[in-house]
């Protein structure tokens, strides 16, 4: 079987960001009328605003640590996309920045891909630029969009001074019961007047007002749907408005049409939610540049991506897989971690049925720390064939087994000791 047919079927500058304090978004006056919302922002009372105040901050995610050179980022994707071109297929590439290691990569990829019934890419950011691509496709983004939709938000947050206890005010009617939402199950429970021992509503009162604090921290920590849509609508006004943001950062391959409800009603609509592998990277490695986000700010995001229970099994496991063979330790990985020197900080995202009964996508964007060496890696799935939950299963293991195929390499370059 030829390289290619083994994986047929199966495979910015950081002052762009300072352009998005000059964007202008306008509400349209459709989705308002839709909602019949009012979006308001105001400040909590100090009691509770200290919601968050026990939040321990993980240094390890000190942005000032690390630093990704997306210049030269931008002048190794373009040798990768000198190989798609040589393939004749964006979906065919395979590049790694070691010539001499490419072929051997290549050849234990399509030995893990060879049965797989979906399409696969993986990239691989280091800070002195792209070192690995699988894949130069677009694939469905899923909840991995709630990660630029946080920084985004952190952003927007700057330019009009608000705060975690800045609130966002919606009438209850616009909650969506019927999607996934930790947030709407507790509003319900409560009564609507409270989350998390913060008040939020009167008994007898339709209207709802919810810190960002509360809307950041479920949205990416819990991906909670009904958190990312009022972040979306009610604070960045539309989806359009965050693909504008994302775009003025240099994402162009990067777009987002649907909020969480609309796609749980029309799944076929996820696919409009979609990126490039090299978008991805791109813009986690922005969100780790970012010296100007407030330090409450950053530390809500990163304790709520600091290995998150739903990424165990796909870049956490493929790099705790790589540390076991490099250091010859079946505990390497857990060790590294109690000794602050191994941190994942990652948001998943799972697609449900499309009209062929594939599953749409199963994803994972994040930024991998080991000693004083960082990496972004976005790790995705799509179109997969099978039993639906044999589709994450199966999904979750290839992932799992390429990204522990590309570590083991990268990090037989380091010098790892326990």
């Amino acid at each position: 079987m030829s390289w290619s047919q083994a994986f047929s079927g199966v495979l910015g500058s950081m002052g762009l960001v300072t352009a998005l304090a000059t964007t202008a978004v306008a509400t349209p006056a459709a989705l308002a009328a839709e909602n019949s919302v009012t979006s308001v922002r105001s400040e909590l009372a100090p009691a509770s605003a200290a919601s968050t105040a026990d939040v321990t901050v993980l240094t390890i995610a000190d942005s000032s640590k690390v630093h990704f050179a997306l210049d030269k980022a931008q002048y190794s994707y373009a040798q990768a996309q000198a190989a798609a071109d040589a393939t004749g297929s964006a979906d065919d590439v395979l590049w790694f920045h070691d010539a001499a290691a490419q072929e051997r990569l290549q050849q234990q990829i399509a030995t893990i891909l060879h049965d797989f019934t979906g399409t696969v890419g993986v990239a691989v950011l280091s800070p002195e630029g792209l070192v690995f691509l699988l894949n130069d496709s677009d694939f469905p983004l899923m909840s991995v969009m709630k990660l630029p939709l946080a920084y985004v938000v952190a952003l927007k947050m700057q330019e009009r001074g608000d705060t975690l206890s800045t609130v966002v005010e919606c009438k209850r009617s616009v909650l969506d019961a019927n999607t996934y939402s930790p947030l709407y199950d507790q509003l319900k429970g409560n009564g609507f007047t409270q989350v998390d021992d913060v008040v939020v509503g009167e008994a007898n009162s339709t209207k709802l007002r919810l810190p960002l604090s509360l809307l950041i921290s479920y949205a990416v920590g819990k991906s909670d749907n009904n958190a990312c849509d009022l972040l979306l609508t009610h604070y960045l006004q539309s989806p359009q408005a965050l693909e504008q943001a994302l775009h003025d950062m240099g994402l162009e391959r990067t777009h987002i049409a649907h909020t969480e409800s609309a796609m749980g009603k029309d799944v076929e609509l996820s696919y409009a939610n979609s990126a490039s592998l090299f978008d991805m990277t791109q813009m986690l490695a922005l969100y780790v540049n970012d010296k100007h986000l407030t330090p409450e700010v950053r530390q809500l995001i990163d304790n709520s991506l600091w290995f998150s229970s739903s990424g165990a099994e796909r870049i956490q496991s493929g790099v705790a897989t790589s540390l076991e063979q490099v250091l010859k330790d079946s505990a390497a990985a857990e060790k590294l971690k109690q000794q602050g020197r191994y941190a994942v900080y990652d948001k998943t995202g799972l697609g449900g049925t499309n009209a062929q009964g594939q599953r749409i996508a199963v994803n994972d964007l994040a930024l991998v720390r080991i000693n004083e060496q960082s990496w972004v890696v976005a790790a995705c799935a799509k179109n997969i064939v099978g039993e639906k939950e044999q589709t994450i299963a199966a999904s979750n293991e290839v992932l799992q087994q390429v990204v522990a195929t590309v570590f083991t390499e990268l990090l037989a370059e380091q010098e790892l000791k326990l």
